[in-house]
């Protein structure tokens, strides 16, 4: 297979590779997230419900977007949306 070379020990198995990235770029990225997703097996968990209330209860009594009066050129008072 060409991009991949192994690196043997003296015994000839096969104990490393070697991945061209330029050519096995899907790969890395398949590789990396299946590590990632065993390094985050141990996570505690949260449902899906308490999400959805959290974040109910983060948008309770706060605007999404708060309008400020401004002045355009020449054309009177207009609003714009603020953070």
């Amino acid at each position: 297979m060409s991009g991949i070379t192994f690196m043997v020990d003296e015994r000839g198995h096969k104990t490393a590779a070697v991945i061209d990235l330029r050519k096995h770029e899907q790969l890395w990225e398949d590789f990396y997230d299946t590590l990632l997703v065993k390094s985050r097996a141990r996570e505690p968990r949260e449902s899906l419900a308490s999400v959805r209330q959290r974040l109910k209860s983060r948008r309770k009594g706060r605007l999404l977007y708060q309008l400020r009066p401004f002045r355009a050129q020449g054309i009177g008072t207009s609003f714009r949306r603020c953070r």
